[in-house]
């Protein structure tokens, strides 16, 4: 599969240096594709790309921020015209922002709501929260009453405490209660982006501040199909904890389910896989559901263990139903996990509680 970073041919260059042109008509679009393609440019990993675009555009504005910043809102509001919906090849244009006005917050807002639904700004955004949290929230409350879609999820995606690839928001994350009023405003969005926006807030909250997000459940779980499915995908790192009081929120008991015929391979060598099955039993007279994963505890070099845990399904359990089970647990080399050969072992985990464990041997 091609590199992400390669979306930055040549050619989206000079695309976007001509889109930047007719807008701007001093840039000097020659001098602005050979600063960016200069050395080192093809060592360059996709961030860095992106910042080094960024610089050489900022070098070739008008130093003038607020008429640079200007131009890049033109910029943006054309180019949506024939490429609606969000363009991930531009965020270095929030980039761009972030750099030219962090001594002029107020106007750096006003531009991110002009821009995001174009391009994403939830990274350009957080050393702003970081640096000016009072009037940044401010501006999020705002956002999120917004007509714009977009502009809706940046209000929750701009201020997740913990944003996957961006910078922490340290002051969120000790105290995340500025974040709440954004998340209830949100939770019946009729845009399922947004919504999904604040799962995975409340999801980022959680991994702190277990009992402000499940307080936060208890009052809106009963609200509505769409507000649970929201708040259940939003404790979803509680659930996979196998944590038993986000477990009861959903009505999520092992006691009534009964696991025989569990059986795994004894051997499984690198490349291949591990086969292993069970049969599960609801032993109620009503219907169950049904959380049910299964983890991996990994040897390490050391001779330790790390516990990894997967999703094999999430239903209801018909009374006195049965359930047959059969899967493989792939053991092909992946750049993200080193093996050490030896014993492992296998478990299953029915709605949070952990069943016996198989041992196996890696070879």
């Amino acid at each position: 599969m091609e590199p992400l970073k390669n979306i930055y041919s040549e050619k989206f260059l000079s695309d976007y240096a001509s889109r930047l042109g007719r807008v701007y008509t001093d840039f000097d679009e020659i001098k602005f594709i050979k600063k960016t393609l200069s050395a080192p440019w093809s060592d360059l990993e996709l961030k860095q790309r992106m910042s080094r675009i960024a610089e050489v555009t900022i070098e070739l504005l008008p130093s003038d921020v607020f008429l640079a910043a200007t131009i890049l809102e033109q910029l943006c509001e054309e180019v949506s015209h024939s490429t609606p919906g969000m363009n991930f090849g531009y965020m270095f244009v929030p980039e761009c922002i972030e750099k030219m006005l962090l001594p002029h917050p107020e106007r750096a807002f006003e531009a991110f709501e002009k821009i995001t639904s174009f391009t994403s700004c939830e990274f350009a955004v957080r050393i702003f929260l970081i640096k000016h949290q009072e009037l940044g929230m401010s501006y999020m409350y705002k956002f999120a009453d917004s007509p714009k879609e977009g502009v809706r999820r940046f209000a929750s995606e701009g201020c997740r405490p913990r944003l996957p690839w961006a910078m922490a928001l340290p002051t969120l994350i000790k105290d995340p209660t500025p974040i709440f009023p954004i998340l209830l405003n949100l939770m019946d969005d009729p845009s399922e982006f947004v919504r999904r926006s604040v799962s995975n807030n409340l999801n980022d909250i959680s991994k702190d501040h277990e009992d402000l997000v499940l307080d936060f459940a208890r009052k809106h779980l009963n609200d509505g199909a769409e507000r649970k499915k929201l708040i259940k995908h939003g404790l979803r790192t509680l659930l996979k904890k196998g944590h038993m009081q986000a477990l009861n929120l959903f009505g999520s008991d092992a006691a009534h389910f009964e696991m025989v015929q569990f059986q795994a391979a004894a051997t499984v060598e690198v490349g291949d896989y591990l086969p292993f099955g069970f049969e599960l039993a609801n032993t109620d007279d009503k219907a169950l559901d049904l959380r049910l994963e299964y983890a991996i505890y990994f040897r390490l070099a050391n001779g330790t263990h790390n516990k990894k845990v997967f999703k094999i399904t999430e239903r209801q359990l018909a009374a006195s139903d049965t359930l047959s089970i059969t899967k493989r647990h792939s053991f092909k080399p992946i750049t993200t996990r080193k093996y050490y050969m030896g014993e492992h072992h296998l478990s299953i985990i029915i709605n949070g509680r952990e069943q016996s464990k198989l041992p196996f041997l890696l070879g």
